[in-house]
Protein backbone atom coordinates (compact mmCIF):
# COMPACT_ATOMS: atom_id res chain seq x y z
CA UNK A 1 0.00 0.00 0.00
CA UNK A 2 2.71 2.48 0.66
CA UNK A 3 4.69 1.55 -2.30
CA UNK A 4 1.21 2.47 -4.04
CA UNK A 5 1.03 5.43 -2.09
CA UNK A 6 4.37 6.86 -3.29
CA UNK A 7 4.19 5.59 -6.73
CA UNK A 8 0.80 7.84 -6.83
CA UNK A 9 2.56 10.87 -5.43
CA UNK A 10 5.43 10.43 -7.98
CA UNK A 11 3.31 10.02 -10.58
CA UNK A 12 1.16 13.37 -9.37
CA UNK A 13 4.72 15.26 -8.66
CA UNK A 14 5.79 14.23 -12.25
CA UNK A 15 2.34 15.37 -14.13
CA UNK A 16 2.83 18.51 -12.10
CA UNK A 17 5.93 19.40 -12.98
CA UNK A 18 5.76 18.60 -16.62
CA UNK A 19 2.25 20.82 -16.24
CA UNK A 20 4.95 23.73 -14.82
CA UNK A 21 7.70 23.12 -17.51
CA UNK A 22 5.02 23.38 -20.49
CA UNK A 23 3.83 26.67 -18.78
CA UNK A 24 7.46 27.86 -19.27
CA UNK A 25 7.73 26.84 -22.25
CA UNK A 26 4.30 28.25 -23.42
CA UNK A 27 5.41 31.52 -21.67
CA UNK A 28 8.76 31.97 -23.11
CA UNK A 29 7.18 30.87 -26.56
CA UNK A 30 4.95 33.89 -26.47
CA UNK A 31 7.99 36.46 -25.01
CA UNK A 32 10.40 35.59 -27.86
CA UNK A 33 8.09 35.59 -30.78
CA UNK A 34 6.75 38.66 -29.43
CA UNK A 35 9.73 40.45 -31.14
CA UNK A 36 9.64 41.16 -34.89
CA UNK A 37 12.99 38.94 -36.05
CA UNK A 38 11.81 35.90 -34.41
CA UNK A 39 7.69 36.30 -34.86
CA UNK A 40 7.74 33.26 -37.37
CA UNK A 41 9.45 30.87 -35.73
CA UNK A 42 7.76 27.59 -34.60
CA UNK A 43 8.33 26.30 -31.30
CA UNK A 44 10.39 23.65 -32.28
CA UNK A 45 13.11 26.33 -33.42
CA UNK A 46 12.81 28.64 -30.90
CA UNK A 47 13.86 25.77 -28.55
CA UNK A 48 16.72 25.17 -30.57
CA UNK A 49 18.08 28.51 -30.75
CA UNK A 50 21.74 28.76 -30.00
CA UNK A 51 22.20 32.72 -30.52
CA UNK A 52 19.14 35.07 -29.13
CA UNK A 53 19.90 38.89 -29.84
CA UNK A 54 17.38 41.15 -27.90
CA UNK A 55 19.63 44.08 -27.55
CA UNK A 56 17.72 47.59 -28.24
CA UNK A 57 13.94 46.01 -27.14
CA UNK A 58 13.47 48.40 -23.94
CA UNK A 59 13.17 45.22 -22.26
CA UNK A 60 12.87 45.94 -18.06
CA UNK A 61 12.42 42.46 -16.88
CA UNK A 62 13.38 38.83 -18.24
CA UNK A 63 11.06 36.28 -17.57
CA UNK A 64 12.40 33.02 -15.73
CA UNK A 65 11.15 30.89 -17.97
CA UNK A 66 14.26 32.25 -19.99
CA UNK A 67 15.95 29.03 -18.51
CA UNK A 68 14.43 26.40 -20.78
CA UNK A 69 16.14 28.03 -23.64
CA UNK A 70 19.10 25.67 -23.46
CA UNK A 71 20.46 25.34 -26.05
CA UNK A 72 21.69 29.16 -26.25
CA UNK A 73 25.27 29.16 -26.92
CA UNK A 74 25.22 33.41 -27.19
CA UNK A 75 22.55 35.86 -25.43
CA UNK A 76 22.45 39.24 -26.57
CA UNK A 77 20.62 41.64 -23.78
CA UNK A 78 22.38 44.79 -23.81
CA UNK A 79 20.76 48.44 -24.38
CA UNK A 80 17.56 47.19 -22.69
CA UNK A 81 16.46 48.76 -19.41
CA UNK A 82 16.90 45.30 -16.92
CA UNK A 83 17.76 46.44 -12.88
CA UNK A 84 17.58 42.55 -12.35
CA UNK A 85 17.76 39.11 -13.32
CA UNK A 86 16.19 35.81 -12.73
CA UNK A 87 18.07 33.59 -10.70
CA UNK A 88 17.04 31.39 -13.01
CA UNK A 89 19.38 32.61 -15.45
CA UNK A 90 21.79 30.13 -14.12
CA UNK A 91 20.23 27.52 -16.23
CA UNK A 92 21.53 27.94 -19.78
CA UNK A 93 24.25 25.47 -18.72
CA UNK A 94 25.41 25.83 -22.60
CA UNK A 95 26.02 29.68 -22.74
CA UNK A 96 29.21 30.95 -24.21
CA UNK A 97 28.97 34.60 -24.68
CA UNK A 98 26.63 36.86 -22.18
CA UNK A 99 26.09 40.65 -23.34
CA UNK A 100 24.14 42.64 -20.61
CA UNK A 101 26.02 45.78 -21.19
CA UNK A 102 24.00 49.05 -21.35
CA UNK A 103 21.34 47.96 -18.87
CA UNK A 104 20.17 49.13 -15.35
CA UNK A 105 21.77 46.40 -13.31
CA UNK A 106 22.68 47.00 -9.92
CA UNK A 107 23.65 43.44 -8.50
CA UNK A 108 23.99 40.12 -9.82
CA UNK A 109 22.36 36.80 -8.82
CA UNK A 110 24.44 33.98 -7.10
CA UNK A 111 23.56 32.02 -9.79
CA UNK A 112 25.56 33.53 -12.46
CA UNK A 113 28.44 31.44 -10.96
CA UNK A 114 26.49 28.30 -12.68
CA UNK A 115 27.25 29.19 -16.11
CA UNK A 116 30.20 26.96 -16.02
CA UNK A 117 30.67 27.06 -19.96
CA UNK A 118 30.97 30.99 -19.95
CA UNK A 119 33.47 32.47 -21.77
CA UNK A 120 32.55 36.06 -22.82
CA UNK A 121 30.60 38.03 -20.19
CA UNK A 122 29.99 41.58 -20.41
CA UNK A 123 28.81 43.89 -18.04
CA UNK A 124 29.82 47.27 -19.14
CA UNK A 125 27.33 50.42 -18.25
CA UNK A 126 24.94 49.30 -15.53
CA UNK A 127 25.17 50.36 -12.11
CA UNK A 128 26.85 47.06 -9.99
CA UNK A 129 28.74 48.25 -6.79
CA UNK A 130 29.82 44.61 -5.96
CA UNK A 131 30.13 40.95 -7.66
CA UNK A 132 29.18 37.98 -6.18
CA UNK A 133 31.65 35.27 -5.09
CA UNK A 134 29.85 33.20 -7.14
CA UNK A 135 31.53 35.27 -10.35
CA UNK A 136 34.72 33.08 -8.97
CA UNK A 137 33.12 29.39 -10.83
CA UNK A 138 33.31 30.84 -14.40
CA UNK A 139 36.58 29.38 -14.99
CA UNK A 140 36.09 29.03 -18.82
CA UNK A 141 35.60 33.20 -18.99
CA UNK A 142 38.41 34.15 -21.04
CA UNK A 143 36.71 38.15 -21.50
CA UNK A 144 35.07 40.06 -18.34
CA UNK A 145 34.12 43.68 -19.62
CA UNK A 146 33.07 45.87 -16.18
CA UNK A 147 33.52 48.91 -17.89
CA UNK A 148 31.59 52.49 -16.75
CA UNK A 149 30.00 50.35 -13.22
CA UNK A 150 30.00 51.58 -9.46
CA UNK A 151 32.29 48.74 -8.66
CA UNK A 152 34.51 49.91 -5.49
CA UNK A 153 35.91 46.78 -4.41
CA UNK A 154 36.49 43.20 -5.97
CA UNK A 155 35.84 39.51 -4.78
CA UNK A 156 38.65 37.32 -4.18
CA UNK A 157 37.27 34.93 -6.15
CA UNK A 158 37.85 36.50 -9.00
CA UNK A 159 41.56 35.16 -8.67
CA UNK A 160 39.70 31.68 -9.89
CA UNK A 161 39.34 33.04 -13.48
CA UNK A 162 42.41 31.39 -14.53
CA UNK A 163 41.41 31.19 -18.12
CA UNK A 164 40.96 35.44 -18.13
CA UNK A 165 42.81 36.70 -20.99
CA UNK A 166 40.64 40.73 -21.03
CA UNK A 167 39.40 42.37 -17.65
CA UNK A 168 37.94 45.56 -18.50
CA UNK A 169 37.32 47.62 -15.49
CA UNK A 170 37.78 51.40 -16.50
CA UNK A 171 35.17 54.31 -14.81
CA UNK A 172 34.39 52.53 -11.69
CA UNK A 173 35.24 53.35 -7.91
CA UNK A 174 38.10 50.64 -6.94
CA UNK A 175 40.74 52.18 -4.60
CA UNK A 176 42.37 48.29 -4.31
CA UNK A 177 42.68 45.01 -5.69
CA UNK A 178 42.57 41.42 -4.58
CA UNK A 179 45.89 39.96 -3.58
CA UNK A 180 43.97 36.66 -6.09
CA UNK A 181 44.26 38.88 -8.74
CA UNK A 182 47.79 37.37 -9.05
CA UNK A 183 46.54 34.45 -9.98
CA UNK A 184 45.33 35.20 -13.39
CA UNK A 185 48.27 34.18 -15.45
CA UNK A 186 46.81 34.46 -19.30
CA UNK A 187 45.69 38.34 -18.55
CA UNK A 188 47.05 39.75 -21.77
CA UNK A 189 44.91 42.84 -21.46
CA UNK A 190 44.19 44.79 -18.21
CA UNK A 191 42.73 48.29 -17.98
CA UNK A 192 41.92 49.86 -14.90
CA UNK A 193 41.71 53.20 -16.13
CA UNK A 194 39.48 56.26 -13.92
CA UNK A 195 39.63 54.77 -10.35
CA UNK A 196 41.13 55.58 -7.16
CA UNK A 197 43.55 53.79 -6.80
CA UNK A 198 47.14 55.11 -4.96
CA UNK A 199 49.33 52.19 -5.46
CA UNK A 200 49.77 49.33 -7.67
CA UNK A 201 49.50 45.93 -6.34
CA UNK A 202 52.33 44.32 -5.82
CA UNK A 203 50.38 41.00 -7.62
CA UNK A 204 49.82 42.76 -11.01
CA UNK A 205 53.64 42.18 -11.24
CA UNK A 206 52.69 38.55 -11.41
CA UNK A 207 50.66 38.77 -14.83
CA UNK A 208 53.87 38.11 -17.24
CA UNK A 209 51.49 37.52 -20.06
CA UNK A 210 49.95 40.84 -20.01
CA UNK A 211 50.46 42.97 -23.35
CA UNK A 212 48.62 46.28 -22.62
CA UNK A 213 47.98 47.64 -19.28
CA UNK A 214 46.30 51.15 -18.83
CA UNK A 215 46.29 52.62 -15.18
CA UNK A 216 45.51 56.21 -16.48
CA UNK A 217 43.67 58.79 -14.38
CA UNK A 218 44.02 57.09 -11.22
CA UNK A 219 46.11 58.50 -7.89
CA UNK A 220 49.09 56.60 -8.19
CA UNK A 221 52.31 58.47 -7.04
CA UNK A 222 54.82 55.37 -7.13
CA UNK A 223 55.66 52.93 -9.00
CA UNK A 224 57.78 49.65 -7.42
CA UNK A 225 60.71 48.59 -9.45
CA UNK A 226 59.85 45.09 -8.68
CA UNK A 227 56.24 45.77 -10.33
CA UNK A 228 56.46 46.96 -13.68
CA UNK A 229 59.79 45.33 -14.43
CA UNK A 230 58.58 41.88 -14.49
CA UNK A 231 55.95 42.67 -17.30
CA UNK A 232 58.08 41.77 -20.34
CA UNK A 233 55.66 41.35 -22.69
CA UNK A 234 53.85 44.80 -22.47
CA UNK A 235 53.79 46.31 -25.89
CA UNK A 236 51.19 49.39 -24.47
CA UNK A 237 51.36 50.73 -20.94
CA UNK A 238 49.44 53.81 -20.12
CA UNK A 239 50.14 55.47 -16.51
CA UNK A 240 49.43 59.28 -17.51
CA UNK A 241 46.94 61.68 -15.62
CA UNK A 242 48.68 60.60 -12.00
CA UNK A 243 50.69 62.19 -9.56
CA UNK A 244 54.16 59.62 -10.29
CA UNK A 245 57.11 61.61 -9.74
CA UNK A 246 59.34 58.63 -10.57
CA UNK A 247 59.93 56.25 -13.00
CA UNK A 248 61.08 53.49 -11.92
CA UNK A 249 64.93 52.03 -13.69
CA UNK A 250 63.30 48.95 -14.43
CA UNK A 251 61.06 50.04 -16.89
CA UNK A 252 63.82 49.33 -19.08
CA UNK A 253 62.74 45.39 -19.24
CA UNK A 254 60.07 46.44 -20.94
CA UNK A 255 61.65 46.04 -24.72
CA UNK A 256 58.74 44.79 -26.27
CA UNK A 257 56.98 48.22 -25.99
CA UNK A 258 55.42 50.03 -28.89
CA UNK A 259 52.99 52.08 -26.77
CA UNK A 260 54.09 54.33 -23.31
CA UNK A 261 52.39 57.45 -22.21
CA UNK A 262 53.70 58.98 -18.99
CA UNK A 263 51.91 62.21 -19.59
CA UNK A 264 50.41 64.82 -17.09
CA UNK A 265 52.16 63.63 -13.64
CA UNK A 266 54.83 65.13 -11.44
CA UNK A 267 58.20 63.75 -13.33
CA UNK A 268 61.36 65.73 -13.18
CA UNK A 269 63.40 62.97 -14.87
CA UNK A 270 63.88 59.96 -16.72
CA UNK A 271 65.76 57.08 -16.24
CA UNK A 272 68.42 56.10 -18.56
CA UNK A 273 67.17 52.46 -19.26
CA UNK A 274 64.19 54.01 -21.49
CA UNK A 275 66.57 53.77 -24.37
CA UNK A 276 66.55 49.80 -23.97
CA UNK A 277 62.61 50.89 -25.55
CA UNK A 278 64.05 50.22 -28.67
CA UNK A 279 60.66 49.03 -30.30
CA UNK A 280 58.59 52.43 -29.65
CA UNK A 281 56.77 54.46 -31.54
CA UNK A 282 55.18 56.55 -29.44
CA UNK A 283 56.50 58.22 -26.55
CA UNK A 284 54.24 60.84 -24.21
CA UNK A 285 55.86 63.07 -21.71
CA UNK A 286 54.09 65.88 -21.92
CA UNK A 287 52.71 68.25 -18.91
CA UNK A 288 55.54 66.90 -16.41
CA UNK A 289 58.31 68.43 -15.11
CA UNK A 290 61.08 67.74 -17.16
CA UNK A 291 64.52 69.67 -16.95
CA UNK A 292 66.81 67.30 -19.10
CA UNK A 293 66.04 63.87 -21.66
CA UNK A 294 68.91 61.31 -20.98
CA UNK A 295 70.96 60.88 -23.82
CA UNK A 296 69.98 56.85 -24.28
CA UNK A 297 66.63 58.63 -25.96
CA UNK A 298 68.75 58.21 -29.15
CA UNK A 299 68.49 54.35 -28.53
CA UNK A 300 64.52 55.06 -29.74
CA UNK A 301 65.19 54.23 -33.47
CA UNK A 302 61.93 53.03 -34.19
CA UNK A 303 60.01 55.87 -32.06
CA UNK A 304 57.55 58.16 -35.00
CA UNK A 305 56.17 60.60 -32.16
CA UNK A 306 58.14 62.12 -29.19
CA UNK A 307 55.83 64.42 -27.26
CA UNK A 308 57.66 66.54 -24.44
CA UNK A 309 55.10 69.61 -24.49
CA UNK A 310 54.41 71.86 -21.70
CA UNK A 311 57.88 70.70 -19.49
CA UNK A 312 61.09 72.78 -18.41
CA UNK A 313 63.83 71.83 -21.14
CA UNK A 314 66.03 73.98 -22.14
CA UNK A 315 67.80 71.53 -24.46
CA UNK A 316 67.70 68.31 -26.18
CA UNK A 317 70.68 65.98 -26.23
CA UNK A 318 72.20 65.51 -29.32
CA UNK A 319 71.37 61.76 -29.56
CA UNK A 320 67.86 63.00 -30.81
CA UNK A 321 69.42 63.08 -34.09
CA UNK A 322 69.61 59.64 -33.96
CA UNK A 323 65.80 59.26 -34.54
CA UNK A 324 65.72 58.73 -38.01
CA UNK A 325 61.98 57.75 -38.18
CA UNK A 326 60.94 60.62 -36.37
CA UNK A 327 57.63 62.46 -38.27
CA UNK A 328 56.93 64.77 -35.24
CA UNK A 329 58.11 66.17 -32.17
CA UNK A 330 55.86 68.49 -30.30
CA UNK A 331 58.41 70.64 -27.69
CA UNK A 332 56.15 73.73 -27.34
CA UNK A 333 55.97 75.55 -23.39
CA UNK A 334 59.22 74.74 -22.35
CA UNK A 335 62.52 76.91 -22.45
CA UNK A 336 64.19 76.90 -25.48
CA UNK A 337 66.29 79.43 -26.49
CA UNK A 338 66.19 80.63 -30.30
CA UNK A 339 69.30 79.08 -30.84
CA UNK A 340 68.19 75.68 -29.35
CA UNK A 341 65.48 75.72 -30.75
CA UNK A 342 66.87 75.86 -34.28
CA UNK A 343 69.89 73.13 -33.40
CA UNK A 344 67.06 71.13 -32.71
CA UNK A 345 65.55 71.84 -36.07
CA UNK A 346 68.99 70.84 -37.75
CA UNK A 347 69.19 67.91 -36.23
CA UNK A 348 66.06 65.91 -36.77
CA UNK A 349 65.46 64.06 -39.83
CA UNK A 350 63.97 66.09 -42.60
CA UNK A 351 60.42 64.68 -42.74
CA UNK A 352 60.34 64.85 -38.46
CA UNK A 353 57.34 68.11 -37.99
CA UNK A 354 59.33 70.13 -34.96
CA UNK A 355 56.58 71.87 -33.00
CA UNK A 356 56.95 74.56 -30.92
CA UNK A 357 53.94 75.96 -30.69
CA UNK A 358 52.30 76.93 -27.51
CA UNK A 359 48.83 75.35 -27.56
CA UNK A 360 45.65 74.62 -25.24
CA UNK A 361 45.92 70.76 -25.04
CA UNK A 362 41.86 69.57 -24.89
CA UNK A 363 41.40 67.82 -21.63
CA UNK A 364 38.96 64.47 -22.33
CA UNK A 365 35.86 64.47 -20.11
CA UNK A 366 36.68 62.99 -16.41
Amino acid sequence: MKKILLLSLIIISNIAYGQKDKKAQDEIYQWVTSFDDYKNLSKEEVFALKKLDLSFKHIDKLPSSISVLTNLEILYLDSNQLNSLPESIGNLANLQLLDLGKNQLNSLPESIGNLANLKKLRLRENQLSNLPESIGNLTNLKELRLKENQLNNLPESIGSLINLQLLDLRRNKLNNLPESISNLKKLQYLTLSRNQLNNIPESIGNLTELQYLDLSRNQLNNIPENIIGNLIKLQDLDLSRNQLNNIPKSIGNLTELLYLDLSDNQLNNIPESIGNLTKLRKLNLYWNKLSNIPESIGNLTKLRKLDLYSNKLKSLPESIGNLKNLKEIILGANEFSNNEEEKIKNLVPKQCNVDFQIKIIPQSPL
